[in-house]
């Protein structure tokens, strides 16, 4: 008797617990992507959210990722970034994280997003080894040079060149910033990889440009980044144009002809609606 009554428990809460998977609507898969950037000033995660609509995987906004340094536990906790419109956020370290980071040769960081009422628990994982890159800017026979030293440390403290980096090198520009030396360049052997840059490239009033040396996203060490300013461009004075009296200026400075033609339009357009009205107000005169 007792088995048989532990039997009928047994098939009621399975039946209650079918019943609920069934009410509950499925959750929605996610995909998670993790990339680590690193340059001077400071280090920063930066994670992508994609959940799955109409058998696509789609970027989502408003998920909230919580961030772990070496395992995922509570007192590992980064912080946490909730997504924007196209599915991203990024975390910048505090000085006291940025300090224990840069003292950890190979570091592990993890990206989770919790089960909640719509989307299934996912997390992603990246392991970032310390790597050192050193640039020196010199000038050759009249010719500029940049050239990118990648290397990393052991343990008795010697530097080991790495061959096959990639490196990308870009002059600072108000859109995006311009690769020279092609798209990118392999470090050699010796861990060095270097380019000319060009003599032609206009620079800020003084010559000033901003340049940038950079690992990207390498699966060993993520994105590292150096820059440095150089008074290795042509002096280029640029004109406000907006304040010149153009097309594409403010209505304060408005080309003179073309105020004049549209002051006269709207003159004769007026003039003609209050001529209509005159002679409506001469037409009911005259009936009355």
């Amino acid at each position: 008797m007792k088995t048989i009554l532990t039997l009928f428990i047994a098939i009621m809460l399975s039946g209650v617990t079918g019943l609920a998977n069934f009410q509950n609507p499925s959750k929605v898969p996610v995909r998670i992507y993790l990339e680590h950037f690193k340059n001077l000033n400071k280090h920063q995660l930066s994670v992508r959210v994609l959940t799955k609509k109409d058998k696509r995987y789609k970027p989502t906004a408003g998920v909230t990722v919580a961030l772990y340094a070496t395992e995922i536990a509570a007192t590992n906790l980064l912080g946490t970034v909730t997504t924007t419109t196209d599915g991203t956020g990024i975390y910048t370290f505090s000085k006291e994280q940025r300090e224990l980071a840069e003292s950890i040769k190979t570091a592990t960081y993890y990206a989770v997003v919790n089960e909640n009422d719509t989307l299934k628990a996912k997390e992603a994982k990246v392991t970032i080894k310390k790597v050192n890159l050193n640039v020196q800017y010199f000038i050759k026979d009249s010719v500029k040079y940049i050239q990118a030293y990648v290397s990393e440390t052991d343990s008795a403290g010697n530097k080991i060149p790495q061959k096959k980096v990639k490196i990308k090198f870009l002059v600072e520009r108000p859109l995006s910033p311009l690769p020279i030396g092609g798209d990118y360049n392999a470090t050699d052997k010796d861990g060095k990889a270097s380019v000319e840059f060009p003599d032609d490239l206009p620079g800020g009033a003084e010559g000033y440009v901003k340049l940038l040396v950079r690992i990207v996203e390498n699966d060993d060490y993520g994105t590292v980044e150096t820059s440095e300013v150089k008074k290795w461009g042509v002096p280029t004075h640029y004109s406000d144009m907006t304040a010149q009296r153009s097309l594409w200026a403010s209505s304060a400075n408005v080309p003179i002809p073309l105020l004049i033609a549209i002051l006269s339009l709207v003159v004769v357009v007026w003039g003609m609606i209050f001529y209509m009205i005159y002679k409506v107000l001469l037409i009911r005169k005259i009936g009355m």
